[in-house]
């Protein structure tokens, strides 16, 4: 319900993740995407992982589904902000 979903300790003992849905145009999952970290580190910052995986299994549905523009515009905002922009 939420778009999203994390585990701990579920098959490996101090293992920690969070896991959205990529869906296609009828809104069907098709994929998914997960990020997995040690729970000490990763469970510190769980709210900005969840948040994080979501917003890119839904950029990654969005471009599936030729969605909005605004994938490619925060792509490019994103990667300047590394040049020092």
């Amino acid at each position: 319900r939420d778009g999203c979903v994390s585990r701990t300790d579920g098959m490996v003992l101090g293992a920690q993740g969070a896991a959205a849905p990529i869906r296609n145009a009828a809104g069907r999952a098709i994929a998914a995407i997960v990020a997995i970290g040690l729970t000490w580190r990763f469970h510190p910052n769980l709210g900005a992982h969840l948040h994080d995986v979501t917003e890119a299994a839904q950029d990654l549905s969005d471009a599936l589904v030729g969605g909005p523009s605004s994938v490619a515009s925060a792509r490019h905002n994103h990667s300047r902000k590394g040049r020092g922009a």
